[in-house]
């Protein structure tokens, strides 16, 4: 079993203590809260230290990025696997979004999501398994159709990775995109030329469809 911690990059609540003891570390609106000003030096480094520390200090095995690489990049996540590695650690660093990993991602939470055909909120509300529903594997994995980040599906450089994550579930699901059917695993384990993993980040007490954890109390 590995433990990946969970890390937000896009800001913080307006009441969090960070926020009110460095204002300057913040610019404009995120997610209807306070954003990162990721251009501020003193913050960046603050945030890598953290980064870092976090992992060092509970021994966990990586991160899951949310949102990324589109607030912190790819420099900073660079930074904080070299760090890492300098301590005797080596993690595993997951983009939520399409990424083109280069040292900083070793892959990503939707590794298989069609941008041509829908974002990832559409994909949120109405989940679907794409090597079920919208793709012929071969094809995808030939042309890049449908996999890996956006600007590598648009210059046609999917499927050359030696592994891809497809999305079950994450906490901004409404359902899940497999739904107890084993068909939908086995038929990407079985025929897919890159090694398939699969994320699942089901909520505990998810009973029915068109629920998210915001909207119901724990």
């Amino acid at each position: 079993i590995r433990v990946l911690l969970d890390i937000v990059t896009w800001g913080t609540a307006t009441d969090a203590p960070l926020f009110r003891e460095h204002p300057e570390w913040y610019r404009g609106r995120a997610w209807g809260n306070e954003a990162f000003d990721w251009s501020h030096p003193a913050f960046r480094a603050w945030f890598t230290s953290v980064a870092v520390n976090n992992l060092l200090f509970t021994g966990a095995d990586g991160y899951r990025c949310d949102c990324e690489p589109y607030y912190a990049g790819y420099e900073v996540w660079e930074e904080v696997r070299r760090r890492c590695l300098s301590a005797g650690r080596k993690v595993l660093i997951m983009a939520e979004d399409g990424a083109e990993r280069r040292y900083a991602f070793d892959m990503e939470q939707d590794g298989v999501l069609w941008y041509a055909v829908r974002d990832r909120g559409g994909q949120y509300a109405d989940p679907v398994n794409y090597y079920l529903e919208k793709l012929d594997i071969v094809d995808s994995v030939k042309s890049g159709e449908g996999i890996g980040s956006p600007a590598c599906q648009g210059r046609g450089e999917g499927g050359r990775y030696r592994f891809y994550t497809c999305c079950v579930s994450n906490h901004d699901y409404q359902r899940s995109a497999v739904n107890l059917n084993r068909l939908a695993l086995g038929y990407q384990a079985i025929f897919a030329p890159f090694i398939p993993l699969w994320y699942l980040g089901a909520e505990f007490g998810m009973q029915t469809e068109n629920q998210v954890l915001y909207f119901v109390p724990v």
